[in-house]
């Protein structure tokens, strides 16, 4: 079921998304901060804080009318490369996912490749067929300008 947050953030203009999406290039290699994907209907959200080189932080897909999953984050950063593990709860179970994105200015393209299954984890099968996905960028977005729901 829409939310009246998800409806209103549905009903912006290409404008006001894009005032949102303006923010100035991040400095020194520091990636702390929100980043965001509308994707029609559906809505992923990534906080990211950043500590001596160690990431951690919260994701959540809030996919419309399909399972939601939200939970943490932790990872760190090698060159342009974010390579996180989601520990989520989705459907009352709880599962494990790496989630890889490459760095390209202020977005974060997120990684697509064969994955395989161990227990309740999920994992890239092989590290050289990530692709990264113009399609799945997240845009960076200060974290106060996100619906409340997801701040």
């Amino acid at each position: 079921m829409q939310t009246k947050e998800d409806s209103t953030l549905n009903n912006k203009s290409t404008n006001e998304v894009d005032t949102l999406n303006k923010k100035p290039s991040q400095s020194s290699g520091d990636i702390s901060d929100c980043y965001w994907k509308i994707l029609n209907r559906d809505t992923f959200v990534l906080h990211l804080q950043q500590s001596n080189g160690i990431l951690s932080g919260k994701l959540t897909f809030n996919n419309f009318e399909k399972d939601k999953s939200s939970g943490k984050v932790h990872g760190k950063v090698e060159g342009d490369l974010v390579k996180l593990w989601y520990d989520f709860q989705s459907e009352g179970m709880q599962s494990v996912m790496e989630v890889y994105f490459k760095r390209k200015n202020n977005q974060l393209l997120r990684g697509f490749g064969p994955v395989e299954m161990k227990g309740d984890s999920s994992y890239f099968k092989d590290h050289a067929k990530i692709e990264f996905n113009e399609d799945q960028t997240f845009e960076n977005v200060p974290c106060t300008s996100l619906p409340l729901k997801y701040q």
